[in-house]
This record gives C-alpha cells, sequence and structure tokens, in this order.
C-alpha cells in the first residue's frame, strides 16, 4: 500500500508538472499574441507638420509677383516674414502676397497639438536691365544632352526648376571652367551680378566652386562657396556677386567648378556637373 501510495503520488506529481507545463504552453501563445497586437503610438506633440506648398506666378518679374501658401492641414496656420526686414516680423498669412520688389520670403506652418513645420525659403527678383539687349557669349557651349533653348536660356526670365530634365531652362556643363562674356548695348550702372544655378547631388550636380566678375581686364568682384561637407536636398536658386558699382559696356563672368566631386559622394573624384540657367544685373 505504500508503494502505491508513493507511487501515485510521484505519478501524481509527475502528473501535476505535465499539466503545468500543458497550462503554461497554452498560455504563452496568448500571451505573445497580446504582445504582437500591442501597438505604439507617437504622440501628437512630436509629430512635425509638412511645409506649406509655395505657389509664385514667377520669381523673376518687371512689375510685380503674387505669391500663395496653401497647406491643408486643419486648423493649422501659415506664417512668414520678409528676411530683408529689420526687425524681422513673424506674420499670418491671410492672402495672396503681392510683391513689388526684389525680396526674400520665409514660411512655415504652425499647429498647437503638433511641432512646426521646417522654414522654407523664397526668393523673388525684380528685374531692372532689359535682358533682351544683352549679348552673350558662353566658351565652352553646354553639354549636348542640356542646351536649354541656347544662349538665350540665360536671359528669359524663366527660372528653372530642380527637375531639370523637364523643360528647357537649363544650360549644363560638365567642364571645370566656364566664361560667359556679357556685352551691353550702352554703359549701363551695374552694383551686383546674379547667376542662377542648380545643386542636385543624388545627379552629381554642384553650385560652382567661385564666380570671379572682371571689366577691362580687372576684378571688380567674386565669391567662394564652401564645398558640401554631405548630401544635401536639390535646390534651385541665385548666387550674387556684389561688384564695383559703375558703368560697364562689358562684363566677363568666370564660374570654376568644383576640383572633382567630394570623397563622401559615390561620384568621388570626377568632374561635378553645373547648371546655370539666368544671369541678372543689378543697378
Amino acid at each position: 500500500m505504500e508503494k502505491m501510495t508513493s507511487g501515485f503520488i510521484m505519478i501524481l506529481k509527475y502528473g501535476k508538472s505535465l499539466l503545468i507545463l500543458l497550462l503554461w504552453g497554452s498560455l504563452l501563445p496568448a500571451l505573445v499574441s497580446c504582445k504582437e497586437e500591442k501597438k505604439a503610438y507617437t504622440p501628437a506633440g512630436n509629430i512635425q507638420l509638412a511645409s506649406p506648398v509655395v505657389q509664385v506666378d514667377s520669381l523673376l518679374f518687371r512689375h510685380k509677383a503674387t505669391v500663395n501658401l496653401l497647406f491643408q492641414q486643419p486648423n493649422s496656420k501659415i506664417y512668414y516674414l520678409y528676411e530683408d526686414a529689420y526687425p524681422h516680423q513673424k506674420l499670418q498669412f491671410e492672402g495672396p502676397l503681392i510683391i513689388d520688389k526684389s525680396t526674400r520670403i520665409r514660411y512655415w506652418a504652425e499647429h498647437n497639438e503638433y511641432l512646426a513645420s521646417h522654414p522654407q525659403e523664397i526668393k523673388l527678383v525684380k528685374v531692372r536691365t532689359d535682358l533682351g539687349k544683352l549679348q552673350l557669349t558662353v566658351q565652352p557651349g553646354p553639354h549636348p544632352n542640356y542646351p536649354g533653348k541656347g544662349i538665350e536660356t540665360l536671359t528669359d526670365l524663366a527660372k528653372g526648376g530642380i527637375n531639370f530634365r523637364k523643360g528647357s531652362e537649363w544650360l549644363g556643363f560638365q567642364n571645370g571652367k566656364i566664361i560667359i562674356t556679357v556685352t551691353l548695348p550702352n554703359p549701363t550702372t551695374v552694383s551686383k551680378v546674379m547667376l542662377g544655378v542648380l545643386a542636385d547631388h543624388n545627379s552629381w550636380i554642384f553650385v560652382p566652386r567661385s564666380i570671379q566678375v572682371s571689366a577691362n581686364q580687372r576684378v571688380i568682384g567674386d565669391i567662394e562657396m564652401p564645398e558640401p561637407a554631405e548630401r544635401e536636398n536639390p535646390n534651385s536658386k541665385f548666387i550674387e556677386v556684389a561688384v564695383e558699382k559703375d558703368k560697364y559696356a562689358e562684363l566677363s563672368i568666370e564660374i570654376m567648378a568644383l576640383p572633382a566631386i567630394p570623397d563622401w559622394h559615390e561620384g568621388k573624384g570626377t568632374t561635378p556637373w553645373t547648371f546655370i540657367d539666368e544671369i541678372l544685373l543689378a543697378p
């Protein structure tokens, strides 16, 4: 009897252990399932708004330009300020802006429950010189794959976008040095030369390393751009070169590309592309 009791107890213990294991085995998938179904939610306060969409009838204009800012997020507000106005004044966007002078506008979106969007900037330029009467020569000429509309591309007041493959607003070069000679019909007062350029590192397009402006065999203004340390977002912009204010009949603009694409880029060591779309002269 004692043996049977002992044996029963042993069997009972074994059975109990087995039962516990079976129970644990049946609970484990349920626990795992609960864990898998648990979802993580990002607090609204950690979510950043996208940037407003900007609509401009023309970044280059003779008389007036209209700027509109659009954003669809309910209960959001769009703000802007004029970079060239001091002190800077934050303004709420309530309708199209009518611009009658060269300016830079910074704009962004805000919402009580989200992080504000990253500020974006656009530059609008009022053109005073009659560019249609300028005579230009470019040496060397653009690459056959990116001829734009020819030399008139640089004076058509059509600012190119970041999609350089669409349309014909860009002249593309893969040369270390480009020289553009500008001949004016009459001696004209010039205090600044502006060059429209493109940066698109994914397409091996970089802004120039330097720009130098000369007149009468003498340098009257220059600027150097830093070499980018990392990949940047594509952008179309103007580089401004201040020159000695005077009347000029002819200007020589020397554009130097980066010596080579930087080491951090997959195209390192090769000559980068330079894309130009406009030349503007400010009195």
